[in-house]
């Protein structure tokens, strides 16, 4: 194995099932937190993702013995998106390394 890639620009966000993911409401999330949702600035605002390795300790309880995909074959995926509050805001994915491409696709904020 060749080891991990360093974090690259994608151009694109994810589809509609990762952002409703990324935007879901605090008490949806196994930790009961509410996760990075902040504004981000308007020269920031396309919707643009970073890809890198899932750092140590990100997975938390969700790693334990047994789990079907390691973890050095999974991804974070940083991207901003479009909020239901019609603003961009900045949230975070873990995907499988083989279903970041196939999932970054154009979003357009809605009408």
């Amino acid at each position: 194995m060749g080891g991990v890639r360093p974090p690259r620009p994608v151009s694109a966000s994810l589809t509609a099932v990762a952002v409703l993911c990324a935007s879901a409401a605090p008490g949806c999330a196994p930790s009961g937190r509410e996760g990075p949702r902040r504004p981000v600035p308007a020269a920031t605002a396309a919707l643009v993702a970073e890809v890198s390795a899932v750092p140590a300790g990100k997975l938390g309880a969700s790693m334990r013995p047994g789990c079907p995909v390691p973890a050095e074959r999974l991804r974070l995926i940083r991207m901003n998106h479009w909020g239901f509050d019609g603003k961009v805001h900045r949230g975070e994915l873990v995907v499988h390394q083989d279903a970041v491409e196939e999932n970054a696709v154009r979003l357009r904020p809605g009408p």
